[in-house]
């Protein structure tokens, strides 16, 4: 990467895995960077991304981010049948409306402000079902959905896009 020196990217989940090798890439790039987690990293600010409350709290401290990776992500492995629904609603209010909640407050400051990129954070799973993971496969899937939406919707000012990776080694 280059030309991120003096930027300002703001990264959900960043705390570990993915994310926290986000943070660290953009750090090493000179970007300033904002880890929005429940339990951030240092430079973090603590942030339940499914709480719209929080994420506009959150943004209202750093403001109008140059670049936002929606990384947080949570998953609950069971069958279909046993997933309980508060087990469902975990899932989708961290994957999905976090995604949604944090796209719609940046992107309404990014479109203010001329401009920026939003990155989704997806999974292969979003393409492909794998049994065990049918509430985090349907968050994937709506992601992608949402990411097309929105790209269409605020083009060619904010740039919106997913990446989908496979299986990493994380905690998670």
């Amino acid at each position: 990467m280059n030309g991120l020196s003096g930027k300002t990217v703001v990264v959900t989940g960043g705390s570990s895995g993915i994310g926290a090798a986000t943070v660290a890439r953009f750090r090493d790039e000179g970007c300033t960077v904002f880890d929005l987690s429940r339990h951030p990293s240092s430079g973090g600010i603590a942030c339940d991304v499914g709480d719209l409350v929080q994420v506009e709290a959150a943004f209202a401290q750093v403001g109008a981010p140059d670049v936002v990776v929606s990384n947080a992500g949570t998953s609950v492995r069971h069958r279909a049948l046993e997933i309980t629904p508060a087990d469902w609603q975990q899932v989708l209010q961290t994957n999905l409306t976090g995604v949604f909640n944090v796209a719609q407050v940046a992107g309404r400051l990014m479109l203010a402000a001329g401009g920026g990129v939003v990155i989704n954070i997806a999974s292969t799973n979003a393409l492909v079902g794998h049994p065990h993971y049918a509430d985090y496969n349907a968050t994937k899937a709506a992601v992608l959905a949402l990411t097309r939406t929105l790209a269409l919707e605020w083009a060619p000012t904010v740039r919106v896009n997913a990446v989908c990776p496979g299986y990493v080694l994380t905690p998670m």
